[in-house]
């Protein structure tokens, strides 16, 4: 459990630079460039969680940690479908 919970605080950080991101970006625009910002949040989780994912999991593998490299994989699988379901209910509303 504590890969799981500790990919989450991981995430928590990446959520707060990307709605700050995704604010910035669609500061002073229309309603589309609003939606530009929330489609940068919604497809920037899964870019950020790459870069961090698979370098931990490779090196959780190589300390031979497989308890705490489940609970990464499954937190990550976590993200990922939260992910799609706001890209499809994004995609869906336009």
């Amino acid at each position: 459990m504590e890969g799981f919970f500790g990919l989450l605080a991981c995430h928590v950080g990446v959520v707060f630079l990307l709605l700050v991101i995704g604010w910035l970006v669609s500061s002073g625009r229309s309603v589309p460039g609003i939606y530009y910002g929330i489609f940068i949040f919604v497809l920037g989780i899964g870019l950020f969680q790459l870069t961090y994912v698979v370098p931990l999991c490779i090196w959780l593998r190589r300390q031979r940690k497989l308890e705490t490299l489940k609970g990464v994989m499954d937190a990550a699988i976590f993200t990922f479908l939260l992910c799609v379901g706001g890209f499809v209910l994004l995609t869906a509303s336009l």
